[in-house]
């Protein structure tokens, strides 16, 4: 038997669609780090892009780190996911346009990977609700201060 899923034909298109925001998201991110528990400005481009998309954004109250989701989706259980936003002291060794501009930080974990993947997956999930198989709840978490917990 087979069964259509609307759903992915909705989301693929989303997805790549979405691919050159998320590249320089992801650049902008890299070129800009912040080490934990200073992911100010990180959390604020952040907090913009989603608000931009029309999500509802909470920042935490320090002021690093956040949770998005859907503006009307209503209470009850929810799936999150998470990724993480802060970067190491570390010196970034790579020649490229979009390489760090702070000098001993770097994201050389990922998190700016994780970070855009996460934003990716919020934007396709909220564009794309109304083809999903049954309503979904969901949350966006980015935490801060990740390589000091």
């Amino acid at each position: 038997m087979t069964t259509t899923r609307t759903w992915d034909a909705a989301i693929d298109p989303q997805v790549d669609a979405s691919r050159p925001k998320l590249a320089a998201l992801r650049r902008h991110i890299h070129a800009n780090p912040e080490p934990s528990g200073e992911e100010f400005e990180t959390t604020r481009h952040l907090a913009a892009v989603l608000r931009v998309a029309g999500l509802a954004v909470t920042v935490a109250p320090s002021g690093t780190g956040l949770v998005a989701e859907p503006v009307a989706q209503g209470a009850g259980p929810r799936i999150a996911f998470r990724a993480d936003i802060d970067a190491l002291r570390v010196a970034d060794e790579k020649d490229v346009e979009y390489r760090s501009r702070r000098p001993g930080i770097a994201h050389a974990c990922g998190h700016d990977a994780h970070a855009t993947i996460a934003v990716g997956a919020a934007l396709a999930f909220d564009a794309c609700a109304a083809a999903l198989p049954w309503p979904v709840r969901w949350r966006l978490i980015l935490q801060p201060a990740e390589e000091t917990s």
